[in-house]
């Protein structure tokens, strides 16, 4: 990834990005982060920094972290929604409000565990829950 520290300038600027406050995940030759203000997810070539697609996630600012299996990028925005994006193209192809599988309200902008993935289970933590999806068995929007 030290390619990618060499692209940042280049990177915040055709993202319009100014920070990044969350923990990337990389897949192959690809980098997945969300930039804020602004929030837009995006995949980079991790060696030239090269952004691959940019899709809007749509968060003021963004701490929780990305992560990847099975095609598809995972991430909790600052509205307490599951996203999900098409790690080969940006399609957005999951958005889960997480209060609707917990009893409490979600406190999301507070939070920063974001998201966990094994054995095909994604494991979402956000307050005083701990949430277990299988990816078959969630809806596409």
């Amino acid at each position: 990834m030290a390619a990618y520290k060499g692209n940042v300038d280049q990177y915040a600027y055709q993202t319009q990005a100014l920070c990044n406050a969350d923990s990337p995940a990389g897949a192959g030759t690809t980098v997945y982060t969300v930039g804020t203000p602004g929030g837009l997810m995006d995949a980079l070539d991790q060696t030239t920094g090269t952004p691959q697609w940019v899709s809007p996630l749509l968060d003021g600012m963004h701490y929780e972290s990305v992560s990847f299996a099975d095609g598809v990028i995972y991430t909790i925005d600052s509205k307490g929604f599951l996203d999900g994006f098409d790690a080969a193209t940006g399609a957005p192809v999951l958005h889960r409000s997480l209060s609707a599988d917990t009893s409490e309200a979600i406190l999301t902008p507070l939070n920063s565990a974001g998201v966990a993935i094994a054995r095909h289970t994604v494991y979402v933590a956000d307050g005083g829950d701990l949430i277990a999806y299988r990816p078959s068995a969630l809806p596409v929007p």
